[in-house]
């Protein structure tokens, strides 16, 4: 499998930005952020089904943490929560990488 590209990632999302440039971004951003938090790949252009999905997801929620309105989110009244970008989600579906300290 491969990554998203802006061209790509409009298959798997319906109501993905239609700027290419706008939509570039937020895909390149979501790929970093990524491979920043996972384990190395032996090669990062061939991926897994749950990095690819990772990338769907992780994409989606940093566009909604910058898009949100006020009814953006999950529930009513007081207790709305709204997804954080790199969610629990996102995470259990890549490796943390272990640092050394």
């Amino acid at each position: 499998m491969k990554w998203y590209t802006p061209s790509t990632i409009s298959d798997d999302w319906a109501d993905a930005p239609a700027n290419a440039d706008l939509l570039g971004l937020y895909v390149a951003a979501a790929r970093d952020q990524i491979e920043r938090f996972s384990v190395e790949l032996d090669d990062p252009e061939d991926i897994t089904a749950s990095y690819r999905l990772a990338h769907l997801i992780q994409t989606r929620n940093i566009w909604n943490a910058n898009n949100g309105t006020d009814t953006s989110g999950y529930g009513d009244g007081e207790f709305v929560f709204r997804t954080p970008p790199l969610d629990w989600q996102v995470k259990a579906l890549v490796v943390r990488r272990l640092e050394a300290t």
